[in-house]
């Protein structure tokens, strides 16, 4: 065997050792990357998750504060009616007074005044409860209850029976327009129904 021979042999066995060496090396190297590949994504995975969770907890907590916000303006309103009703009958019973004590006649006038001032009174605490109870129901009569649940039906029945029964007192005793905010606001515009198949 002649010295070029031994050096070709010997190069190409070099060649194939190093050729392994870089192989095996480039494998480990590429199972560590592989690694972490899978390390950091299945992290991308996690935070992402808590992300979603982090957004519903966001929006559950916004929709409890606007409707507390609501409840909170609703009473706000019930609260300045009340104020005004007997700001108002004050102001009646007063004059009422003052007109009664000239004699029987304006006695007897006064005493029925004051008697239409009191069951107009009553009518109108009647009215607050129904008004009241109907609102604490939470019902839109103008929602289409899109064959719900029967819970969620009587529910729905309920309210509209009290929302009925509120519109016939305050019509019935002349306050229909007293309280026509709270039967515009509230009374059922839209009629729908439920197709059952």
């Amino acid at each position: 065997m002649d010295l070029v021979a031994a050096k070709e042999i010997t190069a190409s066995r070099v060649a194939r050792i190093i050729l392994v060496t870089l192989l095996l090396i480039g494998g480990t190297v590429f199972g560590f990357i592989w690694k972490a590949y899978e390390k950091v994504n299945d992290e991308k995975k996690d935070l992402y998750a808590q992300a979603i969770d982090f957004e519903r907890y966001k929006f559950k907590t916004e929709l409890e504060l606007i409707t507390k916000y609501q409840k909170i303006e609703i009473l706000k309103e019930r609260l300045k009616s009340k104020e005004e009703l007997l700001k108002i009958d004050s102001d009646k019973k007063l004059s009422l007074k003052k007109l009664a004590g000239s004699n029987n006649i304006e006695n007897m006038k006064y005493s029925l005044e004051l008697q239409e001032v009191k069951r107009i009174e009553r009518v109108e605490s009647k009215l607050m409860d129904l008004m009241h109870e109907f609102s604490s129901l939470g019902v839109d009569l103008n929602s289409n209850i899109y064959c719900a649940s029967p819970e969620d039906e009587k529910l729905y029945n309920k309210a509209e029976a009290i929302y009925t029964q509120a519109y016939a007192v305050a019509q019935a005793n002349g306050l229909k327009a007293k309280y026509n905010h709270f039967f515009f606001k509230n009374g059922k515009s839209v009629y729908s129904s439920c197709l059952k198949s």
